[in-house]
């Protein structure tokens, strides 16, 4: 066998290889967020809007799409934009709330986050409406996206495909954490 056939046919092995991994990875990492934060609720969807961020300085009144050649928020404001929107999801609901966001990043480098809320006794009606106004009460956040999960295996698909992507930044409920706030956890 040529040599470079056997390299491809290695490569094909070792990349084949690599996606079972991802996936089993995805698959466990997906139940322990979902067990912990028992029962899901809510997937949540949080991005921030570069046209309501405020400039100031040398660039206030100019054009944004000029000056954004950075993302719209740094990942350390976002981590506690997320953390700050999980500590007071409860105040805003009347109930004890308890979530996971993960941080993701759009093809430009600007963070959103995916996360799994958990809210105790269930989703009635006001909760998505007061929810969503608690993300966007502060400037430079933008929408929400707050969807209830079809299953359990929805829930697990969700937790795999967003917060086991390279074990990225995790921002957890204080209530989960013992109180203390954790970053890159995994």
């Amino acid at each position: 066998m040529p040599r470079g056939e056997w390299r491809a046919e290695e490569d094909a092995f070792l990349e084949g290889e690599r996606r079972k991994l991802r996936s089993r990875v995805g698959d466990a990492m997906g139940d322990f967020i979902g067990g912990l934060v028992k029962p899901v609720t809510l997937f949540a969807t949080l991005t921030f809007d570069p046209s309501n961020i405020r400039l100031s300085g040398p660039m206030e009144g100019k054009d944004r799409q000029e000056v954004m050649e950075v993302p719209a928020v740094s990942t350390w404001c976002a981590r506690r934009r997320f953390q700050y929107f999980l500590d007071h999801a409860s105040k805003a609901v009347g109930r004890s709330v308890v979530g996971v966001i993960a941080m993701d990043f759009h093809k430009l480098g600007n963070p959103h986050g995916h996360g799994v809320l958990g809210i105790e006794g269930g989703l009635v009606y006001p909760d998505v409406m007061l929810l969503g106004e608690l993300w966007r009460d502060f400037r430079g956040n933008g929408w929400s996206r707050l969807e209830e999960p079809l299953s359990d295996q929805d829930v697990t698909k969700y937790c795999a495909k967003y917060m086991a992507k390279d074990a990225g930044d995790l921002v957890f409920s204080k209530s989960l954490t013992g109180g203390a706030t954790l970053g890159r956890t995994l």
